[in-house]
């Protein structure tokens, strides 16, 4: 296949590449992860706010 797993987060680097590819490839799978992260705080305070019908804001609601 030409493709290798490093982890368990599935990130595959084709045989043949440097160092410096394979790097800038596992940082670009960080920020993918520490963006799902930060919108799943965001539905968390959404879904918060709605149950209890808009009468705070979302801003004070802690996620974990």
């Amino acid at each position: 296949m030409g493709s290798r797993a490093f982890s368990h987060d599935s990130i595959f680097i084709p045989d043949g590449r440097t160092e410096s590819e394979q790097a800038i490839q596992a940082m670009s799978q960080e920020n993918v992860l520490g963006k799902v992260k930060i919108l799943q705080v965001r539905n968390c305070k959404w879904e918060k706010y709605l149950q209890c019908g808009g009468k705070w804001s979302p801003e004070h609601v802690k996620c974990a």
